[in-house]
């Protein structure tokens, strides 16, 4: 891939992204709008969540994708751990890691070393258990699947914002980089 093949690549990247965003964004907002305590409205924005989580990261693989072609497998080696390197290539993960990974990938493809997510930490922890309650409502084999408690609710929704925070914070990462570099 040549570096012009590269540019236009990350053009089509970035306008589908903000398109998807856009819609995606959307559609969470009118959910918090409409705020219920009900299990169904619980189930919506959770499914929400996830899915503006999938697409964000997905937006970090496919910059990994253009780094991959555009530096190939050795300078890739070099800069990506084999979780990350498996994460851009969907190499038989859970989401769970791979959202991980992409988000590691999202880091290093803005160089936003000082802005690094805690993996350790419980907003992380929280957060599988997210992905894992929205696996269970998409493959429901039991009513406990789709089943939601208090406890487990006040954890999802603190999820939910620990990980739209960390999902943005290589957006941040870039667009302070672009500041500092139109300042020069």
């Amino acid at each position: 891939m040549t570096e012009e093949e590269a540019n236009i690549a990350l053009d089509v990247i970035v306008k589908n992204f903000l398109s998807v965003n856009s819609v995606l964004v959307d559609d969470l907002n009118e959910l918090l709008d409409k705020r219920e305590e009900t299990d169904s409205w619980k189930r919506r924005i959770i499914r929400e969540t996830c899915a503006y989580v999938e697409a964000v990261c997905n937006s970090f693989r496919e910059l990994g994708i253009i780094a991959d072609n555009l530096y190939g497998p050795e300078e890739m080696r070099k800069n990506f751990s084999s979780n990350e390197l498996d994460s851009i290539r969907r190499d038989r993960m859970g989401a769970a890691d791979r959202i991980k990974g992409n988000i590691r990938v999202g880091h290093k493809c803005a160089n936003s070393a000082k802005s690094k997510t805690d993996f350790g930490s419980e907003g992380w922890e929280w957060t599988q258990k997210l992905i894992s309650k929205r696996d269970s409502l998409m493959h429901p084999k039991s009513p406990a699947c789709i089943a939601i408690t208090d406890a487990e609710w006040e954890g999802i929704e603190a999820a939910i914002k620990w990980i739209i925070d960390e999902v943005f914070a290589p957006y941040r990462g870039m667009n302070e980089a672009l500041k500092a570099e139109s300042k020069k």
